[in-house]
């Protein structure tokens, strides 16, 4: 597979995202070493800073693995790598729009039944002690948590086991990247737990109609973010 010039300034992002789409299809089978950083800045027309940059984020991935004064090599398989490497067929606005038709039925449940919904506002004081700790990760794994936790509060055990598929396949590697380089700024989290609060309060108020529609924005908030993120 031919790798593309990049033309973008979040370009260690797509430098990732190629050489992976490259390992996936098997030009670059396991144990199989990467071309060099040189040839690889070449042929994607991007500094060797960029291409260290995605080299360094496919290693904490745990996708290649880099050894000082030999090259990056591609890593043998793990079974949690394999399950994220299948689901990576999915794009993202067919998750998006999947989360969207289920959470709508998991907002009716929780406003028209009385449940607990303590664990929700758990998840959110979680938010908001790992934001105001600078605990990125931390936050984003909490922040795909809350919408299993809804789906969890229903007591419907298959609407629970589809979320968490659907937040599992939102949380494949290069959507992680993406996530992550969002939230990295501080207004993009606090805007995500005021989001999650207003959610909160309105199954409170066993508020339908308003719950789906705050959801909704929260769902097209989130495409936003990460489309800004991936074009920056």
């Amino acid at each position: 597979m031919p790798f593309r010039p990049i033309r973008t300034t979040r370009g260690y992002i797509h430098v990732a995202e190629q050489i992976l789409q490259a390992i996936t299809s098997g030009e670059y089978p396991p144990g199989s070493q990467l071309p060099q950083e040189r040839s690889l800045a070449v042929m994607l027309g991007v500094s060797r800073a960029t291409v260290r940059e995605g080299l360094t984020a496919l290693e904490v991935l745990g996708f290649v693995q880099t050894n000082p004064g030999q090259g990056t090599f591609v890593r043998h398989s793990t079974g949690a790598r394999e399950g994220m490497l299948q689901l990576a067929g999915a794009s993202m606005d067919e998750v998006l729009v999947t989360r969207q038709i289920l959470e709508k039925a998991v907002v009716e449940l929780l406003c028209t039944k009385d449940v607990d919904l303590s664990p929700v506002a758990q998840n959110i004081e979680g938010c908001i002690a790992a934001h105001q700790a600078g605990q990125v990760k931390e936050f984003l794994d909490l922040g795909l948590a809350f919408h299993s936790t809804l789906a969890e509060c229903t007591g419907n055990s298959i609407l629970y086991r589809m979320t968490e598929e659907l937040m599992t396949s939102q949380d494949q590697p290069l959507v992680r990247l993406l996530n992550l380089n969002a939230l990295y700024l501080p207004q993009n989290r606090e805007k995500h737990i005021r989001e999650h609060q207003e959610i909160y309060s309105a199954l409170l108020r066993q508020d339908v109609a308003g719950t789906i529609q705050l959801v909704e924005g929260h769902l097209c908030e989130l495409r936003r973010i990460i489309n800004t993120s991936s074009e920056e």
